[in-house]
């Protein structure tokens, strides 16, 4: 039979501590619940914000670019809008 080797070992300490549990705070939880309606609205906004300046860059140009861009005056917003749906391709869908 083989023997064991000897390694050096480091001393061990006679108390082992563990980490306490952490339990869930009431005011966090309270906080995330009244938190989240309002990071909601703040990303709607944002949304809102960004077609809203998309639909006026685009209504900047003039009826010749928007023509090379396939578009008509009167169908920005609806293109902005499409373009921006998510799990629509970027392409447009239109008959011609």
């Amino acid at each position: 039979m083989t023997e064991m080797p000897n390694f050096r070992s480091r001393p061990r300490s006679t108390v082992t501590t563990w980490p306490r549990a952490r339990r869930p705070e009431p005011t966090r939880d309270v906080l995330a619940l009244l938190a989240a309606p309002v990071l909601g609205l703040a990303r709607a906004y944002a949304r809102w914000r960004r077609r809203e300046r998309a639909i006026a860059e685009l209504a900047r140009l003039d009826d010749a670019t928007l023509a090379d861009m396939g578009l008509h005056r009167g169908e920005i917003r609806s293109a902005v809008i499409e373009a921006q749906r998510p799990g629509w391709p970027a392409e447009r869908r239109r008959c011609r």
